[in-house]
């Protein structure tokens, strides 16, 4: 023992250096506090850490009622086990997956304390054996091979655990010094391992997220998230510390297990298995070795078996016993004895012994100690059992009383030890009666009918609302007659000025603009005929003239022999005229390709004159045209194969254009095909070797027999068949993917002219037409959009009334569709209307939106409206139809909430349209019933089809980079190809097979099968033979895309089935680990590269090894990752990173490099330098000469002036050019050389464009095709670059993922730059299905290149791996949303419309979907909302809205804060700090700021105050947030006083209607008791010391010995019984005791950027948004202020000088 005790000292000594460089390196990291579900892990499989999980609860009796330091309050082991449950359970409803992992190594933390040890064991085998939803592993350490391999094999996200810092009650006081001195020692080591558990999963890129402020809010998990980004240490310090972990926590000494001797005395192995469960077996087992060596009282003993026993029948109501002031020390000490000897024998060989009896497991409720300490105060009397209970109490007994009597000191229970009577407790009697007031709006009147809650008279109770000292004038009436952000009349009608007019036009003539730039200016013409008797003429019409068109047909049917030949002989005479039209365009074309240079060049020139085959209407001659196209092609693939080709790179793909044009020319002139043409082809193929396919050809027999002109064709007289051998089927799929005919199944539909429609395309037709509903979930090149603009234009065309909604997710969308609709749609309104066409509506820019037919705006705003009593009269009831673009953002954490109100308020047919619905079955069939109440019917429509290749490669180059000279290097192999089997984990690919949305790409296929040919032992011929490219495409010539798909379905099939078969697992680890090996080789060189000195490219970038993952790295390298991209012809393409900083600090490291490179250039050409000269000195010449002639024209006044305008035409004309010595050096520039838009263009673009913006370096880059794009950079500028991408002008663009949403940008190539948490499975999706998929779309490139730069090859695999997360919903009902729905109802004239809004609203949300019991409770939950604002006097019983309310209502997105706002001023708080504004204006400035700090965009911080001593003395900020002044809390915590009452009483009125009983766990489902026997006389008698409860969860009555009086929202949230719920945050409750981030009051005070991102932490690219959106809830809450009646000037200026400020200092950063 003392060996051992020396080696702990040793150990700890270690423990306690490496603790303080772990702390070292934690205080610096920076979380995000973010969306675990929706924002970051959705379905990605992320770890638990057991342990943490258990301290998390163990010691926090605030808010879990939990305290395992006391002996018997503490000692409720069915409540740990509840609350482990409840908290797995909240994560498997929000869809999660998660594995829950505990390390024996971890049993260190809780050495000292047995019972610890006790209760994680029991929780652990009571999850394994009944939990089957939860996989929990058990696993020695996390330092050895194991952990590693389980990494390796399931990749997940992130792990889950404590830090071990949380205040929680029992880290300051405890029921003893001792216990209080071990809950601290378990705290120092967990901080200790896990810190180090978190470092190590880092450096295996494994994120972490914190346990301490996770949050559930609605179908969101909050909590702290830091990744490999938040190092914040050196390489080195990096590499040293890991080393040190790896050198210290692997001698941690083992939980010493001492070896239990079976003496002879034991019970029988019999008598232990007859014990039937887990419980009595370790009971038994560990009562019979403490009475070997100790002597208790037989009242302890017989109490403690007897309280076993019980837990088997006892109902939990009589389980929830009062707290107890005291507790013998016999108890006390029995327990401890017990929980040693458990401890013993749950970890030996025992434990195994138990599994071998299979004996039922109920540990989850191994013991009750506060049940047992009051069973041991009965007497014998009050102890009568049922017989059955008694016989097993005898039974056990008598075993232990067999060999241990000696031991048991007699007494009966009850006669030696006396316990007190149990402490009071507050109860269901405890709460306040709450009376309620009557509500007497008849809208909720009805729908309120059959709560059967009794409402008291208003006088009565008048004296219970919270009137406060202030803000009611009269409790006048509150009437909604402003906008939320500015003083301006709802009412008002915008006149637009000269000024306003100008803008307007400026706007107008931009659009066009835009409109061109995305190709939609064809401008159609929309009429409608607007007399409604000549429409019903007209449609008799039509009707009459089609019954006369079908007689007619009738007729032709029967026309005879002699009336067909004249007419084919007129076809004749029309072909011959089409025939020499043709041939004039054929000579055309070819004389125009004949003068110019190059194959390449003309091959270009052709194909795009062929993409206008209109002018080519006559078949032979088109064919003619192609046949040239082929002969080009072919030519341009010979040179391909003689050019000096060093670096042994062949451009195969020249060669599948000749073999694609071949059969192209077949199939398209199959009807006309010669057999002089068919032997072209014939040859042609077997030039290049293709004997299969030239085979195919020979089978063909020509209709045509001989042509009528001469076909010339010259072959090359160098050979051009393929220099490596490879069959017709390899070929294609090595070289021809992306080239594929694509067979969509198209159709001819009349209602679509420019292309066939696909058959989803129709049916989503024929809904719009039939005023129906539906969800579309497809691809976005597969064509949704048009759709939309089809339903668009329907609208249009039927009247000028109806208003058609297209709602879209960002602003830059928005702007986007209003474009394509300005350019698409033209419409003549009659004079006087004021109608258009579009209109635009958002928080930054509106126009139109008041008299449009076509509205696009954000939801939002939308939102606004629909919920405006002004529009509901006569706007909102015209709204024909409404299109959600990116539908699947309803699941987003910010502002998902909106999309789902919009869904339930609408009252029209809808179109939702979204490519990334992860559960499109499961959310259809809740919009459908959202639609069913509205009397629409709705339909799904899915297609899976694809249309474009995408290739994925990792950026890896060589280091050190080579010294940038131009922006066309010479090609390197820098792209590594990453092959999707790579990324499979053999043990996933068995359990759930390929990921649904893994594409195999045909030459990865290829690679597959080859590489299973080659391990495969010969067992599996007959498959690899079926599989065998040449024999599965044997008669299939030339392959289509369909035919590939068949073939990937096929090979993912056999390969899958590897996996099953034990004996070929070893095949699929091989194949897997070949393809991973390819990449980790490369992967291995570059993270072991060392970066030069600094040099004057490479400016701040640190010498020597560096981290392959960081910023640096991306700076050091991205604009040779560019000019690589524009040599290997891979430009236009889009840089993904998703922060707004990186973005900007990337773009201007291009345009930077660039510029000081072409300056250094420059500098030392003497010939520029020349030029230079010359043409300053001409330019100046020729102002000088100008001004000359401009004064002399002054003084000669009018009568010379047009031969003064020649001489000055003589004078410049024959003057050559003035060299441009600024025009940048196209060496420096991805502007391309043939720019569709000249730079003249550009330059007046930007000058229009940029007035106003000051950000000069961004702006300049444009012209060097480098762009960035993000919210936070100004709109003009955002559309200026999609512009100029969308002319291929601008061809480098670096953004964030906000860009993905959507917008038309057509690429090549998008790179993933540098890892980030938002770099998430749907944004990988968004990123690759709406812009590389716009690379398939008609008429662009058919293949998309997708790069992954400064991403780990774990972070790759995830990404190609993932699932898209299921949708979730939202908890709907919130209290401002109550108010806001009364504003409507109550204001609204339309009564009708207004109702109906509210009722649809009031349906089932998405979030009740599958919980439709909680649709009862929403009305409970509706009702008590009425009564908190009655109360708070925002409401009268009438349903009006007072004037307070104003403010609350306009700021409804702060919530609970606005309602916080409203107590505050109604109690005088604002006007007492106002009231020497005019006297001492700074302070109150400083104070309303805390104030407003601490209640609005407030960011959580991690409690760790110390580590920001360091940055306090380097910025000016404060960094932690000061608390609001006590007085103050005090008028607050008043308020949530009374909302906890109000809502107490809510929830338990509620649960009186449950009759089902509380006594089955969340998650095992387990019941309690698992047996039923006559338990009276006993239940009886424990009954008179239980507290009551209906709304409390039983088994949390257990643990807190509370009944139905909740000390906060937090325990009535989180602690309620079964089929009730109650999200904290639909509850106006406001927190005053939060650890905050000073940030806004620091800025307030500084205004300093940087001291924001680097003191506050506040992450750069985000600066911007939090202090914006500050800034409108000063705006909002200063213009609910100058409207509301009543106010106090002194309030209203000091807010206003608060404003300005704040405003003042924004725009000295952001002008």
């Amino acid at each position: 023992m003392e060996e051992y005790q020396k080696k702990v000292t040793e150990f700890g000594g270690s423990l306690k250096k490496l603790e303080g460089k772990l702390q070292k390196w934690y205080n610096r990291t920076r979380p995000r506090y973010i969306d675990l579900v929706g924002d970051f892990g959705g379905r990605e499989l992320f770890i638990i850490e057991g342990d943490s999980l258990l301290f998390s609860f163990f010691f926090d009796p605030k808010t879990h009622w939990l305290d395992l330091t006391d002996p018997t309050g503490g000692s409720q082991f069915l409540g740990v086990t509840y609350l482990v449950e409840k908290f797995l359970s909240n994560l498997l409803d929000r869809h999660c997956a998660f594995y829950l992992v505990f390390f024996e190594a971890h049993k260190f933390i809780w050495r000292e304390n047995s019972k610890f040890l006790v209760v994680r064991q029991a929780v652990i085998e009571h999850l394994k054996a009944n939990a089957n939803e939860v996989t929990l592993i058990e696993f020695k350490d996390w330092w050895g091979e194991v952990w590693n391999e389980f990494l390796d094999i399931r990749q997940p996200l992130f792990v889950l655990l404590d830090d071990g810092q949380q205040n929680t009650p029992a880290y300051q006081k405890s029921s003893d010094q001792s216990s209080s001195n071990d809950v601290k020692l378990i705290a120092k080591r967990l901080v200790c391992f896990c810190q180090a558990f978190m470092f190590s999963c880092i450096t295996k890129d494994v994120s972490i997220a914190l346990l301490p402020g996770l949050l559930f809010k609605d179908s969101c998990v909050f909590a702290f998230v830091f990744d490999r980004i938040g190092y914040f240490l050196s390489k080195q310090e990096c590499t040293n510390l890991e080393e040190e972990i790896r050198k210290v926590l692997p001698t941690y000494v083992p939980i010493p297990i001492s070896s239990i001797d079976i003496p002879k005395e034991v019970p029988a192995i019999h008598q232990l298995k007859s014990s039937g469960n887990q419980r009595m077996f370790y009971i038994i087992l560990s009562v019979h070795h403490i009475l070997l060596n100790q002597w208790f009282p037989e009242g302890v003993i017989k109490a403690f078996i007897y309280h076993a026993l019980l837990l088997d029948y006892l109902p939990l109501k009589a389980r929830a016993q009062k707290p107890l002031t005291f507790t013998p020390p016999e108890v006390v000490s029995f327990l401890d004895e017990f929980y040693k000897c458990a401890q013993l024998f749950m970890n030996s060989h025992w434990q195994r012994q138990a599994e071998t009896f299979k004996l039922a497991c109920n540990l989850g409720d191994f013991i009750d100690a506060r049940l047992y300490a009051v069973l041991v105060s009965l007497s014998e009397h009050d102890l009568t059992l049922p017989s059955e209970i008694q016989e097993n109490a005898e039974t056990t007994l008598d075993i232990l009383y067999q060999h241990c009597q000696s031991k048991i000191h007699s007494s009966l229970p009850g006669s030696s030890v006396v316990i007190p009577s149990p402490s009071t407790s507050r109860d269901t009697n405890g709460l306040l009666e709450l009376r309620l007031f009557p509500f007497k709006f008849p809208f909720y009147e009805k729908y309120l009918d059959n709560l059967n809650l009794n409402s008291n008279e208003v006088d009565a109770i008048d004296g219970e609302i919270d009137y406060g000292r202030y803000g009611q004038n009269g409790n006048a009436e509150y009437v909604d007659e402003y906008h939320w952000h500015v003083k301006k009349s709802l009412n008002e009608i915008t006149i637009r000025n000269d000024s306003r007019l100008r803008d307007y036009q400026k706007y107008v003539r931009f659009m066009q603009s835009y409109a061109t730039s995305l190709g939609t200016t064809h401008n159609q013409t929309i009429t409608v005929d607007r007399k409604k008797s000549k429409n019903q003429k007209d449609a008799r019409q039509s009707e009459q003239q089609a019954k006369k068109k079908g007689k007619q047909a009738i007729k032709a049917n029967k026309v005879g022999n002699k009336a067909k030949a004249i007419i084919e002989a007129n076809k004749e005479k029309n072909l011959e005229k089409v025939a020499a039209d043709s041939q004039r365009v054929l000579g055309t074309w070819s004389a125009e390709i004949d003068r110019l240079k190059g194959t390449g060049e003309k091959l270009k020139r052709l194909s795009g004159l062929l993409k206008n085959p209109e002018k080519l209407k006559h078949p032979p001659t088109m064919m003619k045209m192609q046949l040239i196209k082929l002969q080009l092609q072919v030519q341009f693939w010979a040179d391909e194969l003689n050019k000096d080709n060093r670096d042994g790179r062949t451009d195969f793909s020249k060669a599948m254009d000749v073999y694609r044009q071949v059969f192209n020319i077949f199939h398209e002139f199959s009807n006309i095909l010669t057999n002089e043409v068919k032997q072209i082809l014939e040859k042609v193929l077997d030039r290049l070797g293709m004997e299969s396919s030239a085979r195919k050809l020979r089978e063909f027999i020509p209709k045509t027999k001989t042509s009528k002109s001469e076909c010339l064709f010259q072959f090359p007289s160098k050979p051009i068949n393929l220099p490596v051998e490879l069959s017709d089927a390899r070929f294609q799929l090595k070289y021809g993917g992306h080239s594929m005919d694509r067979d969509t199944n198209a159709v001819d539909d009349p209602r679509i002219k420019t292309f066939r429609p696909d058959p989803w395309q129709v049916e989503v037709l024929d809904i719009i037409d039939r005023k129906e509903s539906a969800l579309v979930c497809c691809p976005t090149s597969s064509g949704k959009t048009f759709i939309a603009f089809y339903a668009m234009e329907q609208i249009l065309r039927e009247d000028d009334k109806g208003i058609i909604v297209y709602v879209a997710p960002t602003k830059a969308l928005v702007n986007q569709i209003t474009a394509e609709v300005y350019g698409r749609f033209t419409k003549n309104y009659p004079n006087g209307s004021g109608m258009s066409h579009w209109g635009i509506y958002t928080r930054d820019y509106r126009e139109n939106h008041d008299n449009c037919q076509i509205l696009i705006t954000v939801p939002e705003m939308l939102e606004i409206l629909m919920l405006s009593p002004n529009r509901s009269d006569d706007w909102s009831p015209k709204i024909r139809r409404i299109i959600f673009d990116e539908i699947h953002s309803i699941g987003e954490a910010d502002g998902g909430v909106v999309w789902e109100h919009l869904l339930l308020l609408s009252q029209c047919p809808i179109l939702a349209l979204s490519a990334t619905v992860g559960n499109p079955d499961e959310f259809h069939s809740w919009v459908e019933k959202a639609q069913k109440l509205r009397g629409i019917k709705m339909r799904l429509i899915k297609s899976d089809k694809r249309y474009s290749e995408l290739m994925k490669f990792a950026y890896i180059p060589s280091l050190p980079l080579p010294p940038f000279e131009t922006v066309y290097p010479k090609p390197t192999d820098c792209f590594i190809p990453v092959h999707p089997c790579s990324a499979l984990s053999w043990v996933i690919l068995k359990e759930k097979g390929f990921p649904t949305d893994m594409k195999i790409l045909p030459d990865e296929c290829l690679q597959l099968y080859d590489k299973m040919c080659d391990v495969s032992s010969g067992g599996d011929q007959k498959m690899l033979n079926r599989l065998n490219p040449d024999n599965w495409f044997r008669n299939k010539i030339p392959i289509t895309k369909a035919d590939a798909s068949e073939y990937e379905k096929a090979i993912k099939e056999a390969f899958r089935n590897w996996t099953m078969d034990d004996g070929k697992m070893q095949f699929v680890k091989q194949i897997i680990s070949y393809f991973r090996n390819l990449q980790e080789s490369q992967f291995s060189k570059l993270e072991c590269g060392f970066l030069p000195e600094a040099n004057e490219f490479h400016v701040g970038i640190k010498q020597g090894k560096f981290d392959m993952y960081d910023d640096d790295f991306l700076e050091y390298s991205i604009l040779n990752l560019a000019a690589e991209l524009n040599s290997q012809d891979k430009l236009p393409a889009i840089f993904f990173h998703f922060d707004r900083h990186g973005c900007n600090k990337l773009a201007l490291k291009i345009f930077g490099t660039l510029e000081s490179r072409e300056a250094k250039i420059r500098e030392n050409d003497e010939e520029y330098q020349t030029r230079k000269k010359k043409a300053i000195s001409q330019t100046e010449a020729r102002e000088k000469f100008s001004k000359k002639m401009s004064e002399s024209k002054k003084k000669k006044g009018r009568r010379n002036k047009d031969d003064n305008e020649v001489a000055d035409l003589t004078v410049y004309d024959d003057e050559p050019e003035i060299f441009d010595w600024e025009k940048n050096d196209p060496r420096f520039s991805f502007v391309p050389p043939n720019s569709s838009i000249t730079d003249e263009e550009v330059e007046e673009l930007i000058k229009r464009q940029r007035r106003g913006h000051d950000k000069n370096s961004f702006w300049k880059a444009l012209k060097r095709g480098i762009g960035v794009h993000h919210g936070g950079m100004p709109k003009k500028y955002l559309q200026t670059v999609e512009i100029l991408f969308r002319k291929k002008y601008v061809r480098v663009v670096i953004a964030t993922g906000t860009l993905a949403l959507g917008i038309n940008m057509p690429c090549k190539t998008v790179i993933f730059a540098g890892d980030s948490v938002f770099l998430t499975a749907l944004n990988y999706r968004r990123v690759l299905m709406l812009l590389i998929r716009r690379s398939g779309r008609r008429g662009f490139d058919p293949v998309g290149n997708v790069i992954f730069f400064g991403l780990t090859r774990t972070k790759i695999s995830r990404l190609l791996v993932s699932d898209l997360p299921k949708l979730s919903g939202h908890f709907p009902l919130t209290t401002t949303m109550v108010l806001r729905s009364l504003l409507l109802l109550t204001q609204s004239t339309n009564t009708n419309y207004a109702e109906e809004a509210i009722k649809g609203f009031l349906g089932n949300s998405f979030f009740c979907l599958g919980k439709e019991h909680l649709s009862t409770q929403i009305k409970h939950h509706l009702y008590f909302s009425i009564q908190y604002l009655i109360r708070e006097n925002l409401l009268n019983y009438k349903g009006q809205l007072l004037n307070l309310a104003g403010a609350v209502y306009h700021l409804y997105y702060t919530e609970p804060s606005n309602f916080a706002f409203a107590v505050l001023y109604k109690h005088g708080v604002f006007h007492e700090i106002c009231s020497t504004v005019n006297e001492n204006s700074q302070d109150v400035k400083d104070t309303l700021m805390l104030v407003l700090c601490n209640l609005f965009n407030v960011k959580p911080l991690r409690p760790l105050d110390t580590c920001f001593s360091e940055l306090r003395k380097k910025y000016p900020s404060k960094i932690v947030l000061d608390p609001i002044p006590e007085p103050i809390q005090r008028i607050l915590n008043a308020h949530n006083d009374r909302v906890l009452q109000i809502y107490s009483t809510y929830i338990i009125s509620f649960s009186k209607t449950i009759h089902e009983p509380d006594n089955k766990l969340p998650l095992s489902r387990s019941q309690f008791p698992p047996k039923l026997t006559n338990l009276d006389h006993l239940a009886g008698q424990l009954m008179q010391t239980c507290v009551s409860f209906t709304a409390r969860s039983s088994f949390m009555a257990i643990v807190s010995g509370q009944g139905d009086c909740f000390n906060n929202v937090y325990d009535l949230a989180s602690h309620l019984r079964s089929n009730i719920f109650l999200d904290a945050h639909s509850i106006p409750f406001v927190e005053t005791n939060r650890h905050l981030n000073a940030y806004l009051l620091d800025f307030f005070s500084h205004g300093q950027e940087k001291a924001l991102t680097e003191a506050n932490g506040i992450r750069p690219g985000e600066v911007w948004q939090c202090l914006k959106d500050f800034s409108l809830i000063l705006s909002t809450i200063c213009v609910s202020l100058e409207t509301m009646d009543g106010m106090d000037e002194n309030v209203l200026s000091g807010f206003t000088m608060v404003r300005d400020h704040f405003n003042d200092k924004f725009k000295e950063i952001w002008a």
